[in-house]
């Protein structure tokens, strides 16, 4: 806007004083909610809101009665959250939903090397665990009575002395776990 003002001098001179005012339009309102993704049950993911438009600051009012830009959730099952912002200019307001999905993972099976029967020691022998289900990334953990730690592999070469009792347990990579054991006799 221009406005332009006559001012007279004291001469009679009309000196103009012309003011320029710029007017910014505020955009409209709008907010999204961004999230991280739960690769296992029980995680916690933060949903953050960011809004756009209208004029700082702005107000949040979360479906779960949070009122602030990012909240944690941890949910048991698949949610929606949403949130409602208000701008503090124009007193417009925006929404967005955000879904957490919690996976449902198949539960974790370990077949492992049935139980072995020898007529004499010494003789070497593979055993083999193969995990199955839960959420993948398996890491595996051999031991017996008196060793806790014999190999973290899905096999495990022994020659064993006497009879023997390997256990094996294999792990996801949400802690999952599922044991076994293999009696060399």
């Amino acid at each position: 806007i221009i406005i332009e003002f006559p001012i007279v001098d004291p001469c009679g001179n009309v000196n103009p004083i012309i003011l320029e005012l710029a007017i910014d339009d505020i955009e409209p309102v709008d907010v999204d909610i961004t999230g991280g993704t739960m690769n296992c049950p029980g995680e916690q993911v933060t949903l953050t809101a960011n809004p756009s438009g209208g004029a700082a600051p702005y107000t949040y009012l979360w479906n779960t009665g949070e009122t602030t830009q990012s909240i944690t959730v941890s949910p048991g099952s698949t949610t929606t959250y949403s949130v409602t912002i208000e701008d503090a200019c124009l007193g417009d307001q925006a929404s967005d939903n955000f879904e957490v999905v919690v996976p449902v993972l198949p539960p974790l099976v370990l077949n492992e090397t049935s139980d072995i029967t020898e007529i004499c020691p010494y003789l070497p022998a593979t055993l083999a665990a193969n995990a199955s289900g839960g959420s993948g990334n398996y890491s595996y953990t051999w031991s017996t009575a008196s060793n806790p730690n014999m190999g973290n592999g899905p096999t495990l070469d022994v020659i064993p002395s006497t009879t023997t009792t390997y256990f094996i347990t294999v792990t996801d990579n949400c802690g999952n776990s599922a044991s076994a054991d293999v009696v060399y006799t």
